[in-house]
């Protein structure tokens, strides 16, 4: 797939968007009721919005999964300084190609026995431990490269109870996983650079060579382009789950659980990177996120916080505009109190016209997505409960990876219970190439309008 793909359609998006806003702004203004030409025309737009919408959707979805970097030159100029290993689409077919082959459940029940590991999960420990053993990281269980972790896309069998204790040899449609926020920054174009193996440290331009007009005679001024550097050092990710001895032990384990096993842990990795390249505090061990970078734009809405508005979604535009930010990759980020907020807001008095008129409409053109990662707990003087909206280029965020994930099986700390307690480590960290590519109001009131 080209990458860019996703990218394009939302570029589609915004201008179909754009033109239909124009479209309602000309019928409010002149106060009369749509012509027959003007009301085809507004129909035609929804439906083309609608349908490049889910189209953006299954791109986006694609392209998070075989971790595609939306900006791929770029990625690719970043990971050659910094160490790092993008691949290819020959590398991941062939990682797709092992990783059907590996069987996350089967090295488990290898270190329960406490006996060597063989096969495919040999092969996949040896690779991983190669690479964490590169930027000087031991391995404590076994080690399966992040790749690995994508569940097997195959009909699957499937049982019903608690920790899966009672899924083997019962045939069923599928698991019901527990609800969870979506990760959003891949989709939103953050680079992600696997296979680093060392401390990185990348340049970054901060001050352009100024060119100027001066008499035939008269001495050229220097100006010499500024730099500095970012720095990314890996920080520990670790997340625990249970799962049944007696089913780890199993000769053959359904696939189903599987992929339930493997789903669940990848997925608790991706959206605590997710949560921490919102939201990070920056204080280590934790990653500092783009809310919390310093030099990213900011729009006050109030003295304790204040509702969203029309003239504040502009100033926060205005923010970036004035940066020269590449406004083609620009999107917002926000909560589902937010979304509710823009759809329950009117644009003015008497228009009949809200921030957004429906829940995948964008806004003011551009692209939005919304998650629970985004805050909704803020506080500013006597406000609480206050919101978050980010606004940016997310392709100047970057989040690296160092080699794989480490598993570790403990069949002690709930040996009573008959459950091991897996535990894993990754390594990872975050880093805001350009500050002022973001901007963000962090005091939004989403309860005046409810």
């Amino acid at each position: 797939m080209n990458v860019k793909q996703s990218q394009e359609l939302r570029q589609k998006i915004a201008e179909k968007t754009k033109a239909m806003g124009g479209l309602l702004e000309k019928v409010a203004t002149e106060s009369r009721a749509y012509s027959e030409d003007e009301s085809k025309q507004k129909e035609t737009l929804k439906k083309e919005i609608q349908d490049l919408e889910a189209r953006a959707e299954d791109a986006e979805f694609i392209e998070s999964r075989a971790q595609v970097d939306a900006g791929a030159d770029t990625a690719q100029k970043v990971a050659s300084v910094a160490g790092g290993n993008p691949t290819g689409g020959s590398e991941r077919r062939e990682q797709s190609k092992i990783a059907s082959g590996f069987r996350l459940t089967r090295a488990i029940g290898r270190q329960l026995i406490q006996k060597p590991l063989e096969g495919m999960e040999a092969e996949v420990h040896q690779e991983a431990e190669k690479e964490a053993r590169a930027f000087g990281k031991a391995i404590e269980g076994f080690a399966v490269p992040s790749w690995a972790m994508d569940p097997e896309r195959r009909d699957a069998l499937v049982g019903t109870a608690a920790n899966a204790g009672d899924t083997v040899g019962t045939s069923m449609i599928g698991f019901i996983e527990s609800l969870r926020p979506n990760p959003t920054v891949f989709g939103l174009g953050a680079v992600n650079m696997d296979g680093l193996m060392s401390n990185i440290e990348i340049p970054r331009q901060t001050g352009n060579t100024v060119a100027s007009w001066k008499a035939e005679q008269a001495e050229a001024g220097v100006t010499d382009a500024a730099f500095d550097k970012v720095t990314m050092t890996p920080k520990r990710l670790t997340a625990v789950t249970e799962a049944s001895r007696q089913l780890m032990l199993q000769s053959t384990v359904p696939i189903s659980f599987e992929n339930l096993l493997r789903s669940d842990l990848r997925r608790s990795h991706e959206l605590a990177l997710d949560l921490a390249a919102i939201n990070g505090s920056g204080v280590d061990p934790i990653p500092e996120g783009v809310l919390n970078t310093t030099g990213i734009g900011a729009v006050a809405l109030g003295t304790n916080g204040a509702v969203l508005t029309r003239a504040a979604l502009i100033a926060l535009i205005r923010t970036l505009d004035v940066e020269n930010v590449d406004f083609a990759n620009l999107s917002f980020l926000g909560n589902p109190q937010v979304r509710a907020e823009l759809m329950n807001t009117l644009v003015d008095a008497g228009s009949g016209r809200f921030l957004m008129e429906n829940a995948n409409s964008g806004i003011l053109g551009y692209n939005a997505s919304f998650t629970t990662q985004v805050p909704s707990n803020l506080t500013k003087g006597t406000g609480t409960a206050l919101s978050a909206l980010i606004f940016g280029n997310f392709r100047e965020m970057m989040i690296g990876t160092w080699g794989g994930m480490d598993v570790i099986a403990d069949p002690y700390s709930k040996a009573t219970s008959g459950m091991v307690r897996l535990i894993t480590h990754g390594f990872h960290d975050i880093a805001i190439r350009q500050p002022k590519a973001f901007a963000a109001i962090k005091d939004i009131n989403t309860s005046a309008t409810a």
